[in-house]
């Protein structure tokens, strides 16, 4: 098969592991972004994210494919940005988009763009992004948690700290065991963890399984069941207004210096 590319057409797409509607899914796609195609069914593509090369299949009703040139042509579209909005909608005449936190359009303040049409915004979206990358990742608070979700409707732990790193031009990997493997890490210890640091769980290096933001002061700030605050420094409890999670502690394994995502 000639090379052959696809872009999203429905607020967030689910990358399954296998071709069915019933199989687990591994990650989103969010509106305008790019994959690579690998194989394709009478319902369902194969596909290669462009972002972090994550392999799985998408509903063939949810993407438009694309020739290499019109790939090559939206994916570096100088216009095309991540929107730093609340989920919105937009509309055209026939149609509605959902529009999430982390969508690859060209937003203009009154329209989305995108390869097959324009749509219009009725009603001013609230804007997410903040000066920094944890003043941004604050404004998920509440968020409830969803395996493979990577917007402000529903995301996972991983997906959280991709998404933020992502609306400010970096494109760390999807999952918690790929984000430690970019950076060196330590051994933690929450007394000497920096502001802006990512704290990983796992019981061993090589079985991490969550990652979150460190705040300071003992406060880490992370998706489980909804995006919430919780205390990792048990004499801080009284100092910190977060609930202290001992469960949490017992299972912290390394820091990864502030930034080191940024890849």
């Amino acid at each position: 098969m000639d090379s052959l590319f696809g872009y999203c057409i429905s607020g967030t797409v689910p990358v399954r592991v296998s071709d069915s509607d019933a199989s687990e899914m591994d990650t989103q796609l969010l509106l305008g972004e790019c994959f690579e195609v690998l194989a394709i069914t009478e319902r369902w593509v194969q596909v290669r994210t462009i972002y972090d090369k994550v392999e799985g299949w998408v509903n063939k009703v949810q993407i438009k494919f694309l020739n290499p040139t019109e790939f090559q042509d939206w994916f570096n579209h100088k216009q095309k940005e991540r929107s730093p909005y609340r989920s919105f909608f937009a509309y055209n005449d026939l149609d509605a988009i959902h529009v999430p936190f982390g969508s690859e359009v060209i937003f203009d303040d009154v329209s989305v763009l995108l390869p097959h049409g324009k749509y219009e915004v009725r009603q001013a979206p609230i804007l997410i992004k903040s000066a920094g990358i944890l003043e941004t990742a604050e404004q998920f608070l509440g968020t409830p948690y969803l395996w493979g979700g990577r917007t402000d409707t529903g995301i996972d732990c991983s997906g959280f700290v991709q998404i933020v790193y992502q609306l400010f031009g970096f494109n760390p990997p999807r999952n918690s065991s790929q984000q430690a493997l970019v950076q060196p890490v330590r051994q933690a210890d929450i007394s000497k963890a920096k502001k802006g640091d990512l704290i990983y769980f796992g019981a061993s290096f090589d079985k991490i399984s969550h990652v979150g933001f460190y705040l300071g002061e003992g406060t880490l700030l992370h998706a489980s069941g909804h995006v919430k605050l919780n205390n990792l420094i048990y004499d801080s409890r009284f100092e910190n207004p977060f609930p202290f999670d001992k469960r949490l502690s017992d299972r912290i394994q390394f820091i990864q210096d502030a930034s080191a995502l940024k890849v």
